[in-house]
């Protein structure tokens, strides 16, 4: 079944006293532990923890930054650097220890400048690949480029896993560089996933792929996801639920501008049986704030504003563990 397209229209931001610029929290029912038949968990954390003792306690927090498209010196360049600013500013208040770029980073001239801007986190951060650097032919170059930060990733970050370099990919016939991979922080389990397609092409080449072949992100997927079916075995079933979180470029949703029929045929049955461990999917690509549920698989999926044009906003993210489920609380910051 179709559901309803991505909204992009959010409602008018509020001053937040803390956020060095404008505000708003993204809205949602609230989010108890009872069990919600598939459901995916809301964005209000402030709810109490329902069958528990206590209301959720904070965790930590991260931060979202979508679609820099720097390629080369210049004004998006300098949003860059300016939502860095923010973060780092913010990040001990806020208790930001990590930073999520939702693709379209840079292509053409733009991979130095844009490194060097992210290099001025403090904390880890983590690229993901967009559709623009493969429409542009810079597929190699992002791989070379964020290689080394990627390397240090798996150096540091606990439960490491990542797709092999480079593949002969059987759909094209051209070389790939997939870039999709997991690690575990704090309780949660982080998994980006690229799912742009390789299609060169006006149009098409905006549209997702399953990449459903040997090297590929959906045999990537159903690995993190036996991982999570074992880990559950080991212990018992006390692992918290909503602990893993998808990030990517292109938004996970079927319908139009997202999978097609056939590709949520294969995605529903995969997913469905995750509705209460998965959080939901982080996403750029839209160039607005936005949110949906895929209600088959009890999954949120938001995007985030692209920092290059219009308003330079981010997305900050707290995290808040109950006794039997991590929830979530969502603020959009517009950069002043």
């Amino acid at each position: 079944m179709l559901f309803v397209a991505l909204a992009l229209a959010c409602s008018p931001p509020a001053a937040s006293p803390d956020s060095g610029g404008t505000a708003s929290s993204d809205s949602g029912s609230s989010d108890s532990d009872s069990s919600d038949s598939g459901s995916s968990s809301s964005l209000d954390s402030g709810s109490t923890d329902s069958g528990a003792t206590s209301s959720p306690e904070y965790a930590f927090s991260y931060a979202l930054i979508a679609d820099p498209h720097v390629t080369g010196p210049g004004d998006h360049e300098q949003r860059l650097i300016d939502a860095v600013a923010w973060i780092e500013e913010h990040a001990e208040a806020r208790d930001i220890q990590l930073v999520f770029i939702l693709g379209d980073i840079a292509w053409n001239d733009g991979f130095d400048p844009a490194i060097a801007a992210l290099s001025q986190l403090s904390m880890p951060w983590v690229p993901v690949i967009g559709d623009n650097c493969i429409q542009s032919a810079d597929e190699e170059a992002w791989h070379q480029a964020f290689s080394p930060q990627l390397d240090h990733l798996a150096a540091t970050l606990p439960g490491w896993t990542r797709q092999a370099g480079v593949i002969d990919n059987p759909e094209r016939g051209v070389p790939s560089w997939f870039q999709s991979y997991g690690f575990d922080h704090d309780g949660l389990r982080f998994v980006a996933l690229d799912w742009n397609t390789r299609v060169v092409a006006t149009g098409w080449g905006e549209l997702p792929d399953l990449h459903d072949f040997d090297g590929g992100t959906l045999p990537f997927l159903r690995d993190e996801l036996d991982g999570l079916a074992e880990e559950g075995d080991a212990e018992a079933g006390e692992a918290l639920d909503e602990r893993v979180v998808f990030l990517s470029h292109m938004p996970m949703f079927h319908g139009p501008g997202g999978f097609d029929v056939d590709e949520k045929d294969v995605l529903e049955p995969l997913l469905g049986p995750y509705a209460d461990t998965v959080r939901g999917n982080h996403a750029g690509h839209l160039h607005g704030n936005g949110e949906m549920e895929w209600d088959a698989v009890g999954m949120h999926i938001d995007t985030t504003d692209a920092t290059w044009d219009d308003v330079n906003a981010l997305r900050v993210v707290d995290v808040y563990r109950g006794a039997r489920r991590f929830t979530y609380q969502d603020e959009i910051v517009e950069i002043e």
